[in-house]
């Protein structure tokens, strides 16, 4: 995919999460990282492509934007952990 992220793993998540939030207009979403710790949001009909391990959730109109920064906050959590965090 060759969008321009929203955000990165390192950067402010409670900003990336409102990010998100406010963009889903009526449609399902979802939140991936690249490997050089990127986000993105796409529109669900375009995830096929993203590999499992990139995934960070998939997120709906009226989802708090807490719970996305919860998401995005265990997803860096677990790329440190593997030593992969940019």
């Amino acid at each position: 995919m060759n969008r321009k992220p929203i955000g990165t793993l390192s950067g402010d998540l409670a900003s990336i999460a409102k990010k998100v939030c406010e963009g889903i207009r009526g449609s399902i979403v979802t939140v991936w990282v690249n490997d050089s710790s990127d986000v993105y949001v796409d529109p669900s009909s375009a995830a096929d492509g993203i590999r499992m391990h990139s995934l960070v959730g998939t997120y709906t109109m009226g989802m708090n934007p807490l719970d996305v920064a919860d998401d995005l906050q265990e997803f860096r959590r677990e790329r440190a952990r593997q030593g992969i965090l940019d």
